[in-house]
């Protein structure tokens, strides 16, 4: 009887329906078309964007879905500024919107494009109207281009990249993946002159550079899974601990002080093996999985977003659906969620900032709170708090008299929590 008792427990407590938490179904299923790639707007973190058969939007958590172009895209660029402007890679040519995807005219380069090309489109955080475009193709010639006018005109700079990031501290350098070669490049004069950065042995698959310290660079590879420079990329460390040996990474984002990652496991023939949501902690590299593991072994992971709005991780996979999982408490033990389940660092408001902005955080037990600001060389531009703080909500101010236009960093830290957010300055 006592084992039949046990045997109960054990199959109420492993059912789906009473598990804390799930992944559910976000729709977008379009047959034969993966959703590859997934963007959360930065205005309000509510509207989303995704790319499927073409390029869909949801304003409601991915309840429902609007099809905004119902021809072949393959990428889709935000302005981090202004919300409504929109660039987006559809059959050989670049699109751009003034509305939120309402209209759409032609900017693409001038040069011929091929229609099966496949553009990545990345947009300069600070000057909006500086874009830069990777243009390739398997078969045919590709480029790399940049515009300072919002795609009035363009330089043609280099050849074809598959991957384009800017340093969001210092816009001069440009990191893309060379499709006509392996490994990470990089320029330090906005995309004229480039260097390879000691990864010729790794096809790139995605890159972040952690802003709080540039040289500290972050890249997943087509097979081996994750590595880490501290210096530049002088050197590098393989970072895989918590996954397998064999890992190839499908798309990765940064969100604050987090990494989350669509990845596929591969066997030891380099077979397919299993899939899934992965997240770790910028600070020390360990990753987890995002729910069951085995969520999507057979519907493979392929791209990954996080909205702050929601509090959810959606993922796209190669079977056209989209899946959303709520946030709290991923890779974080039980007694860690009571304790922090309060600490929250909102985002400055406004943002960008003009004089004056409000910064607000709340934490759930009484200790000793800094709050400080930073310039973009890592010097220390003000200390809003330094002081015992009860258990709580609190609103700071910064007033920013006197500062020049530019990205600035605010550092939160109390008892066992600490999470840095960026605030631009624009006059």
């Amino acid at each position: 009887m006592k084992k039949v008792l046990q045997i109960l427990i054990i199959i109420f407590l492993s059912h789906p329906s009473l598990q804390a938490q799930q992944w559910e179904y976000s729709g977008l299923v379009e047959s034969n078309y993966p959703v590859s790639q997934i963007v959360v707007a930065p205005d309000s973190n509510a509207t989303i964007y995704a790319i499927s058969k073409g390029l869909d939007r949801s304003i409601d958590g991915g309840s429902t879905w609007k099809t905004l172009i119902d021809e072949k895209c393959t990428h889709v660029a935000v302005d981090p500024l202004h919300p409504e402007i929109l660039y987006v890679s559809s059959e050989g040519k670049i699109l751009k919107s003034g509305d939120s995807g309402g209209s759409w005219s032609d900017v693409s380069p001038d040069m011929t494009v091929y229609s099966n090309s496949i553009g990545h489109i990345a947009i300069d955080p600070v000057q909006t109207d500086t874009i830069y475009v990777g243009i390739y193709n398997r078969w045919w010639p590709g480029g790399f281009y940049r515009s300072f006018n919002g795609g009035v005109s363009w330089d043609s700079l280099w050849a074809a990249a598959s991957i384009v990031t800017i340093d969001p501290v210092d816009r001069h350098n440009i990191f893309v993946n060379k499709f006509s070669s392996q490994g990470l490049w990089k320029s330090s004069d906005f995309g004229v002159n480039w260097k390879t950065m000691n990864t010729e042995w790794a096809t790139i698959r995605g890159i972040a550079i952690i802003p709080e310290d540039p040289k500290r660079i972050l890249i997943g590879t087509y097979k081996n899974g994750f590595y880490l420079t501290l210096d530049n990329g002088n050197s590098w460390e393989q970072k895989n601990a918590g996954l397998d040996s064999l890992v190839r990474i499908k798309n990765m984002q940064r969100v604050d002080g987090q990494f989350f990652v669509a990845l596929t496991i591969l066997d030891e023939f380099e077979q397919y093996k299993s899939s899934g949501g992965y997240t770790s902690p910028i600070d020390t590299i360990n990753w987890k999985p995002i729910g069951d593991p085995d969520y999507f072994k057979d519907i493979s992971a392929i791209s990954i977003a996080y909205s702050r709005s929601y509090d959810k991780i959606f993922v796209g996979t190669d079977l056209g659906g989209i899946y959303s999982y709520t946030k709290t408490s991923v890779g974080i033990k039980k007694d860690e969620i009571e304790n922090f389940s309060r600490v929250f660092l909102e985002q400055n408001y406004p943002n960008p900032v003009n004089q004056n902005t409000t910064i607000r955080y709340s934490i759930p037990i009484s200790g000793n709170v800094k709050l400080r600001v930073f310039d973009v060389r890592g010097r220390e531009i003000a200390t809003l708090v330094n002081r015992m703080q009860e258990t709580g909500s609190y609103v700071v101010g910064f007033n920013t008299t006197g500062l020049p236009n530019g990205i600035y960093f605010y550092k939160f830290q109390t008892d066992g929590f600490v999470q840095t957010k960026k605030m631009m300055l624009i006059r």
